[in-house]
């Protein structure tokens, strides 16, 4: 049996890296390397009033000459911690991880042998090489195997993500809405409210809107960027407009079969119509007439979003976090449970 060995994908083969992620089945916008080393510019941790920058390892593993997965790990450097994390911090992103190759070709007893090999050598480059002692590794849904990170130590959590099967139509999609969605999509337009087509000058209205609800951490900048390298192809604005004014708005990503609705949508009322639904259902509509199969709501984990996101009869996709922190970081955790328990 031949020994998986582990190296980084330098910068000159990443057309390399993006045919491993575009054959993927399950792969996402968010492993292309031109948005890995976006967020490798923005994404960065603050302690105790320092920041300190991450540093993006694009790890390839292979087995002789066959390439068996891929991930993007982020490192950052502190006195106090040495954090790995894929995804990274702070850059809206909220699942990353591996990328098995050929996940859905192989039999299950090579997939998850094959997958077993692959954790053990990537746990010991982390470990042993970066001397991380806190990591943090989001899969993507697709990849349903945790089990070689639950047997390394890891601390598994199920998470989840809301999606709609667009193959049933648009009439079918809008019968399964909440009977309070329908009319307020009809009463909406009755009022004048509109949804179209933003700009990049859209993006800026869409941030403040969310900066004021306390709703968005990541820097403008970081959103003007993702616009300049993905637009029109990957990234599109909606905004919602009432009379003349925009009181809302979403950036819409498109990746391969499915339609992601990744950053917007601050809440808002007018006089009890709610906007924020004619949005979603429009988007629905667009990522219908792109001929997409998906179309995504991310994030379904948090019980503050759940009645909203529910109206649209989603269903819920998994996927998996992982945590492990070292003995020592485990005692200060533990301790700092324990006292904000008794206080």
């Amino acid at each position: 049996m031949k020994r998986m060995e582990l190296s980084i994908v330098p910068d000159t083969n990443s057309d390399v890296w993006d045919e491993i992620i575009t054959s993927s089945t399950y792969s996402t916008p968010f492993h292309t390397w031109k948005w890995l080393k976006l967020m490798e510019e923005y994404s960065d941790i603050n302690l105790f009033g320092r920041q300190y920058k991450s540093t993006l390892y694009p790890v390839e593993i292979n087995e002789g000459s066959e390439t068996v997965g891929i991930i993007p790990l982020y490192y950052y450097k502190t006195p106090f911690k040495r954090i790995v994390a894929s995804p990274p911090i702070g850059v809206q992103c909220i699942y990353l991880g591996p990328i098995l190759c050929n996940w859905d070709t192989l039999l299950p007893r090579q997939r998850y042998s094959k997958f077993l090999d692959f954790q053990k050598e990537l746990d010991m480059f982390i470990k042993e090489e970066l001397k991380g002692n806190t990591i943090q590794i989001n899969t993507s849904p697709g990849m349903e195997d945790s089990r070689p990170f639950a047997w390394s130590g890891y601390v598994v959590e199920p998470r989840y993500t809301n999606k709609l099967d667009l193959r049933y139509g648009e009439q079918v999609l809008f019968n399964n809405l909440e009977r309070s969605v329908k009319k307020n999509i009809r009463k909406c337009e009755r009022e004048g409210i509109e949804v179209t087509e933003g700009t990049k000058v859209d993006i800026e209205k869409i941030f403040n809107l969310l900066k004021s609800a306390e709703r968005i951490s990541i820097p403008i900048d970081f959103l003007m960027d993702v616009y300049d390298s993905f637009h029109p192809e990957n990234l599109r604005i909606f905004i919602v407009t009432h009379e003349d004014d925009v009181i809302s708005g979403n950036i819409i990503i498109k990746y391969k079969n499915r339609v992601y609705s990744w950053v917007g949508s601050p809440k808002v009322l007018l006089d009890g119509l709610k906007p924020n639904e004619l949005l979603r259902w429009k988007t629905i509509q667009w990522a219908l007439m792109q001929g997409s199969e998906l179309f995504e709501i991310m994030g379904a984990s948090s019980p503050a979003l759940f009645t909203f996101k529910n109206k649209f009869n989603s269903e819920i996709e998994l996927y998996f976090r992982m945590k492990w922190n070292s003995p020592f970081y485990r005692f200060i955790e533990g301790w700092y449970n324990f006292v904000r328990a008794r206080s």
